[in-house]
């Protein structure tokens, strides 16, 4: 009998997204399985505002929604 891959997904937001510790969370939170990057933000003047995150279609923001299960 086989075994079913039923880990559950979990939703994860990035604080600092737009950094280069950031974007490695993001990249990783991507190709990560069991993992979804939900929302990703930074600091509100900060130039990468408005961006996708490479690999995603999640734009980065200034404001966290809080619907993520891990920040």
């Amino acid at each position: 009998m086989r075994r079913m891959n039923t880990t559950p997904t979990v939703n994860v937001a990035i604080a600092g997204a737009a950094g280069r510790m950031g974007q490695r969370l993001c990249a990783l939170a991507i190709e990560t399985d069991g993992l979804a990057l939900t929302e990703a933000f930074d600091a509100p003047n900060h130039p990468a505002l408005g961006q996708t995150v490479p690999g995603s279609d999640i734009v980065i923001t200034d404001t966290f929604t809080g619907d993520a299960q891990v920040l």
